[in-house]
């Protein structure tokens, strides 16, 4: 269904309409709600202070009265009948029903003719302990019956002493403050209520909430609400009973510390609203609707000249280049352009196949050339290949015999190497045993002197020996003057003397011992020293013997190296011949490829002057081709419709 230009062109640009007009709709709608809300809301919050404001007049006004009488001379010599007059003749501000008068006790006379007594009134008590005018809240008039707003002013003595003689009082009926919480209104819809500072409904249109906090429970954020307005804030809100949404505006009455507040249901108060989208709605339709016929308009007037182009371009698939287009220069703009491009193509085209045509010609008889030039190298390359196959075996057989040789060369240099390790590994055993040797002259000398150290212990063991045997020959001889008391005695100086002979027999022994320990120390220390001449001897012959070996390792690693070169320019040159013969091969693979190539290319060649056949370039070939299906026929048209291409430009 959209697989046309026309069908895409249509749906494009309806899309596009639809997606602009509902974007400044939805724009629009969004930003009039906003203006909308935001002169609701300055509206409702100005309504709700400027209805604040006329209560606080009213009341202040009533409250001025009571105070100017409360200081006459009449109501300061608490004389009930001069007070009645003067009361009579007061011209009574708007609302006030009667006017009381009470002692401080609390009896009460009244203008009404019913005397009452109003001690336990909370303003009353209020007025005695401030000595201040009170506003009260709603209050039940027991005389009238009606609840009523008391308005009260102290009564002081008329002497100028300040003493509290009595209180005036002015009921006011709640009947004024219930008209005008009805006038009230947001955005000309809803009504108003009063809150006391207790919360309690002051006055309401609907009679149930008046005197009552019930009112709160019936939503929550209204009772929010209400805790914002009794706290003295003004403000703006919205909340929801019985699933309505409402508007709520409320601003504080502060000479009596309540609160007025208006409010409406949400949807009455955007009613205008809902009109002004129902009118966008009807306006984009209609919008949509023309934007529907002119892109129709367009798509017409566009597609049409591509069709006639795309019905040429299908001609020329076909192999027809006979076409033309006529009146390119009738149309201005970019399909007037298209259309002499496609005629220009057109004829490049048939520039192109003609010379396809010469030049495929050409190129059949240059294969064939080819093809005979290379049989001719290839011949000439096979006797290259041969010689070049005699060297490369001549050249094999020297390299061969240079290896062998720079093999037996390495094998001298590894042994010449060898005896050279060898001769240093026994250099460093004869110097370990020349180490080992002075180390073991040292141990021994060390064991000569710490002989004599015991030489001189074996000295010290002799002499105690011998006044050992002193003293016990002494012991004795004082054991024989005891007589029969020192025998004991005598005795055990005897075994004292026997030991200490003892010792002194092995001290001596242990000294001739040591003399010869010291006389064969002394041999084997020039002994040990006469070894480590001789291996010093051993070693400079070791080193001798390193060195030669060190120079025929030298002259073998240089004839090593001179017999590497050569094998090296042995394999260079064999690999020289076997690259020489593998590039003989390869050229010779190769001029077979561009013979098969050139009988290729000779193929390909007469192919393409087969399909080159198949356009018609000139109308004799064109009337000569054979009968084409009705689906091809119909596409050979060779003009373009006067009126598709005769088109102006938009």
């Amino acid at each position: 269904m959209f697989n046309s230009i026309k069908a895409k062109m249509t749906l494009i640009i309806l899309l596009a309409t639809l997606v602009i007009l509902l974007s400044i709709s939805w724009f629009s709608y969004n930003q009039m709600a906003a203006v909308l809300k935001e002169q609701l809301v300055a509206a409702a919050n100005n309504g709700a202070m400027h209805n604040a404001e006329v209560i606080t007049n009213w009341l202040q006004g009533i409250q001025n009265e009571v105070i100017t009488l409360s200081k006459i001379p009449d109501m300061q010599s608490m004389d009930w009948k001069k007070q009645f007059y003067s009361l009579l003749g007061a011209n009574g501000t708007g609302g006030m029903e009667m006017f009381m008068v009470s002692d401080t006790s609390g009896y009460t006379h009244t203008t009404s003719g019913a005397d009452t007594n109003i001690a336990d009134q909370e303003y009353f008590q209020k007025v005695l302990q401030t000595g201040k005018s009170v506003i009260s809240d709603p209050v039940l008039n027991e005389a009238s019956g009606q609840t009523v707003i008391a308005v009260a002013a102290p009564i002081f003595a008329s002497d100028n002493s300040g003493e509290l003689v009595g209180v005036i009082t002015a009921t006011v009926s709640t009947k004024y403050l219930n008209i005008l919480v009805e006038k009230m209104k947001i955005g000309g819809n809803g009504y108003g209520f009063i809150v006391s500072s207790s919360m309690k409904i002051i006055a309401h249109p609907e009679k149930q909430w008046v005197n009552s906090t019930k009112i709160w429970e019936t939503s929550d954020t209204l009772k929010a609400l209400g805790n914002n307005m009794v706290s003295g804030k003004a403000g703006y809100g919205q909340y929801s009973v019985d699933g309505v949404d409402k508007e709520l505006a409320y601003a504080p009455i502060k000479l009596t510390g309540w609160s007025i507040a208006q409010t409406a249901d949400t949807a009455d108060v955007m009613a205008p609203l809902d009109r002004s989208k129902s009118s966008a709605i009807n306006i984009t339709l209609a919008a949509v609707a023309l934007m529907l016929l002119l892109s129709i308009a367009i798509a017409n007037y566009i597609s049409k000249p591509i069709k006639a182009l795309s019905s040429m371009a299908e001609s020329v698939a076909q192999g027809d280049l006979t076409v033309k287009i006529n009146n390119i220069g009738m149309r201005k703009d970019e399909l007037g352009v298209l259309a002499a491009s496609f005629d220009t193509m057109v004829e490049n085209l048939r520039s192109v196949l003609v010379s396809i045509r010469n030049s495929s010609d050409q190129l059949s008889s240059h294969s064939q050339e080819l093809a005979s030039s290379s049989e001719q190298v290839s011949a000439t390359i096979e006797e290259v290949a041969s010689t070049t196959n005699e060297v490369a075996a001549t050249s094999g057989q020297s390299t061969e015999n240079a290896q062998t040789a720079a093999r037996k060369s390495g094998r001298v240099q590894e042994v010449a190497v060898t005896g050279n390790r060898a001769v240093q590994e026994t250099i460093d055993k004869i110097n370990s045993i020349s180490d080992v040797s002075r180390n073991v002259a040292n141990a021994i000398q060390r064991l000569g002197q710490q002989s004599g150290q015991i030489g001189e212990i074996i000295s010290t063991i002799t002499s105690i020996a011998d006044q050992t045997n002193l003293l016990a020959l002494n012991a004795a001889i004082e054991a024989a003057r005891a007589g029969e008391h020192g025998r004991g005695f005598a005795v055990v100086a005897e075994e004292v003397r026997h030991l200490a002979e003892q010792s002194a027999n092995a001290a001596g022994e242990i000294t001739s011992l040591i003399n010869d320990i010291r006389q064969n120390v002394s041999e084997a220390v020039k002994a040990i020293e006469l070894g480590i001449n001789v291996v010093n001897e051993g070693v400079q012959v070791a080193n001798n013997a390193g060195a030669a070996l060190e120079q025929i390792q030298n002259v073998v690693e240089e004839n090593t190296a001179m017999i590497q070169d050569i094998a090296t320019g042995s394999e260079q040159v064999n690999y020289g011949t076997q690259q020489l013969t593998a590039a003989s091969e390869q050229i010779a693979a190769t001029v077979q490829q561009v013979s098969g190539a050139a009988q290729e290319m000779a193929n390909i060649a007469e192919e393409l002057q087969k399909h080159v056949l198949t356009f018609k370039i000139t109308e004799e070939e064109k009337n000569a081709a054979p009968d084409l299906p009705p689906e091809d026929a119909a596409t050979s048209k060779n003009l373009l419709p006067e009126d598709d291409l005769n088109q102006e430009s938009m």
